[in-house]
């Protein structure tokens, strides 16, 4: 078997073949039972490399290879290599819900290297937004950029820039898919000011290829203007870059568009050289059926098309088309069989997520990361609402004197009580400790009546303590959370010196 550091870099440098690696898969069946940690390592390269190159006649056998490996692993090294090949194989093939599933294990398992992170949150929002579930998208792109951020050391300069890119090329393409136009413009203009600053030429042309993936999304969304030149350049230079993460990002319904338009301008040529590329590279099935009607509806339609495509090489063109999906129908039958998972379990995975993640343990609320997606959510829905900032009292004399059980115990009871008695509307969130955050669609006057009721309501329950808190609203105080949060935490403040020096 070939060496491992010579096999990374061939599979970095895309310079292996299909039935090189496919004879690597058959050796490492053994060799796993040899030498399992190393056999992981060679698993994870075939699973950039499957990713890479789109080999999806692989991908049935390098699943029984990842399984045969799964039983003989020994330590979470190896779990996490093979869980890294698995997310981006059944990525490559669309198979979310099992990407997914293997995200989540991926991080119950404790990633070490924040890098590892990042991948499973930027793989977790790409497929939330691919299976139009936006408000997880935001959330899992915002933990990417976080994870990033908080371990600045391990990238370079050319590697933050590029994540930052990344992070808000994700915020335009989720703000298009969602019609939150007004979003999308201004992560647009934070994306172009990004690129304007970078001064090496080298790297300003490498990421102006995520900028000109956006921009075909951006001009037809917001602007409602089909770029032609700009759209066959796009296709020219991406369709045979086989590292290229854009083109096949774009749906049907993306490209339609500027093919029609490529139609309508008389310009047959080019309509049909992006037809044909779409149909022999996109990694969708079903996008290349419907590329094969779409070719079949111009021939017919328009009579200037047949000097560039004859109806024989259509009819060959559906016959691999046909050939192809034969091969991945049979392999996702056979992996939904084997893993006994359906689409519909997307949802039951997400509500797993949804409490894991972004709810607090001790007492059920939601929990600070919740709170920013939550706020955007409210303030879109209403024009005007209120944020208290809580903050209990004499948890720390309570955890000092009779112990952290007693005063977990008390933010808990304080926790219920809150909830009981907020209305439906609002929400209850642990910002940390003993203090916590009320979104409301009160005003501040009749939040600050129901502050009260809880807290009469407090004071006369056994072991739930009393609190401070401080109001602010939008648009009086403010129109970012940041800004909002500040306000009420200083009146919280205020209100707590107001009860010491009364006292």
């Amino acid at each position: 078997m070939i060496e491992f550091v010579e096999f990374s870099l061939s599979v970095n440098e895309n310079r292996i073949s299909f039935e090189e690696i496919e004879i690597i898969i058959d050796e490492l069946n053994d060799f796993i039972y040899e030498d399992i940690s190393l056999a992981s390592k060679y698993i994870l390269q075939i699973g950039k490399y499957i990713y890479r190159n789109k080999s999806t006649q692989l991908v049935s056998k390098f699943i029984d290879l990842c399984d045969r490996a799964m039983s003989v692993m020994t330590d979470s090294e190896v779990l996490c290599n093979v869980y890294k090949a698995l997310i981006q194989i059944y990525f490559t093939t669309g198979l979310y819900s099992l990407a997914i599933k293997y995200c989540m294990l991926l991080e119950e398992i404790g990633l070490e290297d924040p890098k590892d992170l990042a991948l499973v949150y930027f793989y977790t929002a790409f497929i939330c937004s691919s299976i139009n579930m936006f408000d997880k998208a935001f959330m899992y792109n915002k933990k990417y950029y976080d994870c990033i951020s908080k371990n600045l050391k391990l990238y370079s300069d050319y590697e933050r820039t590029l994540h930052n890119l990344i992070y808000v090329n994700n915020n335009v393409v989720l703000s298009l898919m969602s019609d939150d136009k007004e979003r999308a413009e201004r992560n647009y203009d934070k994306f172009k000011m990004f690129i304007n600053e970078i001064d090496d030429i080298e790297e300003k042309n490498k990421l102006n290829n995520i900028f000109n993936y956006i921009h075909l999304l951006y001009a037809q969304k917001v602007n409602n203007y089909i770029d032609i030149d700009f759209y066959i350049d796009f296709i020219k230079r991406e369709i045979d870059n086989p590292n290229s993460f854009f083109l096949d990002k774009l749906s049907l319904e993306q490209h339609k568009p500027y093919i029609d338009a490529l139609f309508e301008k008389g310009r047959f040529e080019d309509a049909v050289f992006v037809i044909k590329k779409l149909i022999l590279s996109l990694d969708c099935t079903g996008n290349r059926h419907r590329f094969i009607c779409k070719l079949v509806e111009m021939y017919t339609e328009y009579e200037d098309t047949r000097k560039y495509i004859s109806l024989e090489e259509i009819t060959k063109l559906s016959y691999a088309v046909r050939k192809m999906s034969i091969d991945e129908k049979q392999l996702i039958d056979a992996l939904f069989a084997k893993e006994e998972i359906k689409m519909a379990e997307i949802q039951k995975n997400f509500t797993y997520l949804k409490n894991f993640y972004i709810k607090d343990k001790l007492t059920g609320c939601f929990n600070r990361y919740a709170l920013n997606d939550d706020f955007l959510k409210y303030k879109h829905g209403n024009q005007r609402g209120s944020i208290a900032f809580i903050d209990l009292n004499n948890l720390k004399k309570v955890n000092d004197t009779l112990g952290h059980d007693i005063g977990d115990e008390f933010i808990k009871n304080f926790a219920t009580a809150a909830t009981n008695l907020l209305d439906s509307n609002d929400t209850l969130y642990r910002w940390g400790g003993d203090e916590f955050i009320v979104l409301s669609t009160l005003s501040a006057g009749a939040l600050k009546n129901k502050l009260e009721e809880i807290r009469r309501h407090c004071i006369t329950v056994e072991w739930t303590p009393n609190f401070c808190y401080g109001i602010s609203s939008w648009p009086i105080d403010g129109q970012t959370l940041d800004d909002l949060l500040k306000i009420a935490d200083n009146r919280m403040y205020e209100y707590k010196k107001r009860r010491k020096s009364s006292n």
